[in-house]
């Protein structure tokens, strides 16, 4: 098994997506404005797959209102509970997936070669020792403590997909596992003792805890 973050440098070389590993190293590390964080950057690593993709399959023609990164966002929100997707209907979803198919590109293949932001930060860690600048380090908002939290949980959900994977290919190739088509999940979900309510655990953390039970202290909204 390969070290975390191994899929970002897998990615990178297949796609030919040269100069993006600098890249990112460059847009994580900055200490002003201009800084990225590691979600944004997923997205961005995403939005080049696609973008090298339709630039080999399609000659870069796709209609003006699919450009890359909004194509990337469509085909990840195919198969995520994130909230940050919930302004991303079914039908957008659909629209996309179903375009790209008739031009003959395997929506499921590429969206398998997509990254999570946990896998992003495993590879600027482990591939490039980077770390964010020590004013960042220092200054971390609520919402950047959060990033690092749910940074940490998708890269371990990635890392025992990975391993569970693996496991089951030694095992077909040793006879013991039949060889059949499937797909791993790996589901971590936090449950609220108060409520009972069930959340996947990265979603619980962005909404700062159980919104059942927020809800529930605040009461309704007067005017």
């Amino acid at each position: 098994m390969g070290k975390p973050g191994q899929k970002v440098a897998r990615v990178i070389d297949d796609y030919e997506l040269e100069g993006l590993d600098e890249t990112l190293v460059d847009l994580w590390t900055r200490d002003d404005s201009s800084r990225k964080s590691i979600r944004e950057l997923a997205d961005l690593v995403n939005a080049e797959i696609v973008s090298a993709v339709v630039g080999s399959e399609l000659q870069g023609m796709t209609p003006m209102e699919y450009p890359p990164d909004r194509i990337a966002t469509r085909l990840a929100a195919r198969s995520s509970t994130d909230s940050r997707f919930e302004d991303v209907s079914q039908g957008d979803i659909n629209e996309v997936t179903n375009w790209m198919e008739s031009e003959g590109i395997d929506v499921d293949s590429l969206t398998n070669d997509f990254v999570t932001f946990g896998v992003v930060y495993d590879y600027l860690k482990n591939y490039h020792d980077a770390k964010a600048s020590e004013k960042y380090r220092k200054s971390s908002s609520p919402e950047e403590l959060k990033e690092k939290v749910t940074s940490r949980l998708d890269g371990l959900k990635e890392q025992v997909e990975t391993v569970t994977k693996e496991s089951n290919r030694s095992l077909e190739n040793a006879g013991i596992l039949q060889e059949t088509n499937r797909t791993v999940t790996v589901d971590i979900r936090i449950t609220c003792v108060n409520c009972g309510r069930e959340y996947p655990a990265i979603e619980f953390v962005e909404a700062n805890g159980c919104r059942a039970c927020d809800d529930e202290l605040t009461g309704p909204v007067t005017e």
